[in-house]
């Protein structure tokens, strides 16, 4: 695995990385819409350069049909694959929980499994990363709820 490190930052590709994104999120929850969303992100190279390990926690806070605002986290992995390239487009698939907290809601953790796709351009100077991606969530048994999050950021490499 040294080697595939070794190999994958000389191509400009780092071996870790953190940042956040902002986007929009279409949710179908107790309710339907559309509300900003935020994420923290760290990813790890796990094999070669061009699978890694992607760790998420989205944040946002809709208001629902009963009328109140409620506010959720979803902490996620996901194994994603990508092209081992200083414009690296990828592909991913992975599960998480959900909380959702608020007046008159008790916090829960709820099962959730997401899918993305989208590309980083690692070229930006001082390790920095611009990344743009769509993630889908299913989310409770059955996938009773959904979301649908498209979203930009920026990452730093952790060399």
């Amino acid at each position: 695995m040294l080697a595939g490190v070794t190999a994958a930052e000389a191509q400009g590709i780092p071996s870790s990385t953190v940042g956040a994104a902002v986007g929009i999120s279409s949710y179908d929850l107790s309710g339907t819409g559309t509300q900003s969303i935020l994420a923290l992100r760290a990813t790890r190279l796990v094999a070669g350069r061009w699978l890694l390990g992607d760790l998420n926690i989205a944040s946002f806070r809709p208001t629902l049909q009963s009328g109140r605002a409620v506010t959720y986290i979803f902490p996620e992995v996901q194994l994603q694959v990508q092209s081992p390239t200083v414009f690296s487009p990828y592909a991913g698939a992975g599960v998480g929980l959900g909380y959702a907290s608020g007046v008159g809601v008790a916090s829960s953790g709820t099962i959730t499994a997401s899918a993305a796709v989208g590309a980083r351009y690692y070229g930006l100077p001082n390790g920095l990363a611009l990344g743009a991606e769509l993630r889908v969530r299913g989310i409770g048994t059955g996938f009773s709820g959904s979301m649908a999050d498209g979203m930009i950021g920026l990452t730093w490499s952790l060399r």
